[in-house]
């Protein structure tokens, strides 16, 4: 079986922080509606995206708005009794079991594209062992007070590449600024 590879989604802080007490550092309106249009984006109107992410992840999202709507949610977790309920909702035990999932019939047939949003331990994983087609990175450019830290990452396994749904240039709100990324693994 080809498992298929994903793409990651992550906003991090000029310090490397991702996440504090389980929740963003930061509230920027902009760059959420970001991340829900990036992922929720389909050139298939008969398919769905998936989106893969933490057990912690999966929890810090408010009750009322998971599962992600309109998604196939994959909760990864070493938890064995862990149970998240909801249309297309599915619980893992390891980020390849996550990917044999959203790689054979029926959910492979159904799904566009594979967007993985935390944690932390998953995004090293996916690097790690290559699993990456590309990252969209959105790099705040402020420190932010930080528990969860996006991992490092040799930067010569990607090369940067442009997507006409990404904004360019520095956005800003509240005096807070960023900009968008997409690396392509190499």
């Amino acid at each position: 079986m080809v498992l298929r590879k994903m793409n990651l989604i992550v906003a991090v802080a000029s310090n490397g922080g991702i996440g504090k007490n389980n929740d963003l550092p930061w509230k920027l309106t902009k760059e959420f509606r970001y991340f829900v249009n990036t992922t929720r984006r389909l050139e298939d109107a008969s398919k769905k995206n998936a989106v893969v992410l933490g057990r912690k992840t999966w929890e810090s999202i408010p009750p009322t708005m998971r599962p992600m709507k309109g998604k196939i949610n994959v909760i990864v977790t070493s938890q064995k009794d862990f149970v998240a309920e909801g249309k297309d909702v599915y619980v893992v035990h390891s980020l390849q079991e996550a990917q044999e999932l959203l790689s054979t019939p029926p959910l492979a047939d159904k799904v566009e594209t594979i967007w993985q949003v935390g944690g932390a331990s998953l995004y090293q994983e996916a690097i790690e062992k290559k699993l990456v087609d590309k990252l969209y990175l959105t790099k705040i450019r402020k420190e932010y007070d930080a528990d969860v830290f996006f991992p490092k990452y040799n930067e010569e396994d990607f090369v940067e590449i442009s997507d006409p749904h990404v904004p360019e240039g520095v956005l800003e709100e509240d005096g807070v600024e960023w900009t968008h990324h997409v690396l392509q693994m190499k």
